[in-house]
């Protein structure tokens, strides 16, 4: 079977990870496999549709005009030119949001030419939205309607003027007449969103929740120091109010300096002046010191206001430390037993679960959360459909050679 994945990034961030799993779960399988993204280096097996130049351009014209996805129509055209070079069975589509894609051009590709399978995953909101990919942030419903008048254009994709009833148009338009759709979601939160989707509930949707490298989460895991001031710890790509970076403040005002708290993430500008002794250890690339910082944490904290299925969530459990986060989205849906952590509703919540949980310990069921799960799922859903499409298309062959001898 031939398998072609696009998603705006490879190996980097929680996205581009599970396409690295599953491209290489696929073909130690013996599948051909090509992965196609907009940004970060190529290698075997992989190809950059878009150039940094030109990411940047649609990054500027997405800001003034709102039309994230509606650039970048040189690299939709390699994108196609090596689909129809590849033939795949089955096009798998994650994030085709973050500036490297002409969406008219690659749905009308789809509808109108390939005959194969179509798997899209969400990893966010985007797709059924006029403009945010995480509407909970500024606590909006109106993509249940029809999106208009948009109170989330600072966040991402940013923009000066909203055009979200424009987008919510032509989002609806782009999937009108689309055929052989199988959606996934990662969590039964973003699934219930898409079967109330006027852009989307149409299409059969099931859920396949992330996994992760457990096996690295093992090597990292129970190197907590027993007699040491315990620690509570941050994790983001990059701190901002979305993700609760002020809520640390709170817990350092309320915890005084009975708890280390140290974060791990990107912060733009200074060190806000609430967060007193608060440690920044800036943004870990390498995963394994990443996964040494959850094995020695007491308690893993993530206020993050806006979330589908978290990784970071897994990947704490996985390294042995219990999670207290924000009942939003599905972070619930990541504690799939109660002596991992928590969801709270608030901050004083947050504050007392904190206490409760930084002194507990428990054993991991690993396979609730390995990325092997998560592949074979995938393999699954695309043997199934590809053998539909078969059928279908042999069903209408012979019916279209009986009228030939008729």
């Amino acid at each position: 079977m031939r398998i072609a994945i696009v998603n705006v990034t490879y190996r980097s961030g929680s996205t581009g990870t599970i396409v690295k799993d599953l491209a290489e779960f696929a073909k130690n399988l013996g599948h051909e496999v090509l992965v196609f993204c907009g940004r970060g280096e190529e290698e075997p097996g992989v190809i950059k549709v878009q150039t940094k130049s030109r990411l940047y351009i649609d990054a500027l014209k997405s800001r003034f005009l709102d039309n994230q996805g509606f650039n970048s129509k040189n690299a939709t055209k390699r994108l196609i030119e090596q689909l129809r070079v590849f033939r795949p069975d089955v096009i798998n589509l994650h994030n085709i949001h973050g500036y490297y894609l002409y969406l008219p051009m690659l749905f009308s590709y789809l509808k109108n030419e390939y005959q194969g399978k179509i798997v899209i995953t969400l990893h966010d909101s985007w797709l059924y939205t006029g403009h945010c990919s995480h509407y909970l942030s500024v606590h909006c419903q109106k993509w249940k309607t029809e999106c208009d008048g948009c109170p989330g254009r600072k966040i991402y994709p940013k923009a000066y003027f909203a055009k979200a009833k424009r987008n919510f148009d032509r989002k609806m338009k782009l999937f009108q007449d689309l055929r052989n759709v199988t959606l996934v979601t990662p969590s039964e939160w973003l699934k219930k969103d898409v079967e109330q989707s006027p852009i989307l509930s149409r299409f059969p949707c099931i859920t396949i929740n992330n996994g992760i490298d457990t096996s690295l989460c093992r090597k990292c895991a129970a190197s907590k120091t027993k007699g040491e001031k315990p620690i509570i710890l941050g994790v983001a790509n990059w701190w901002n109010h979305s993700k609760g970076l002020d809520v640390f403040g709170q817990i350092q005002k309320s915890l005084g300096d009975s708890y280390r708290i140290v974060l791990c993430g990107g912060l733009k500008g200074k060190k806000p002046a609430n967060l007193g002794d608060v440690e920044f250890k800036g943004l870990i690339k390498n995963q394994e010191e990443l996964f040494r910082m959850f094995g020695k944490a007491s308690v893993f904290v993530n206020p993050t206001r806006m979330d589908n299925y978290p990784t970071v969530n897994l990947e704490s459990i996985c390294c042995g430390t219990p999670v207290v986060c924000f009942d939003v989205g599905g972070c619930k849906e990541t504690i799939k037993d109660p002596r991992y952590g928590t969801c709270v509703k608030d901050v004083e919540q947050m504050i007392r679960e904190i206490k409760r949980y930084s002194e507990s310990s428990f054993e991991v069921d690993y396979s609730q959360y390995d990325k092997s799960t998560m592949c074979r799922a995938y393999l699954e859903l695309y043997e199934s459909g590809r053998a539909q499409i078969v059928k279908e298309t042999n069903l209408k062959e012979h019916n279209q050679n009986r009228g030939d001898i008729s």
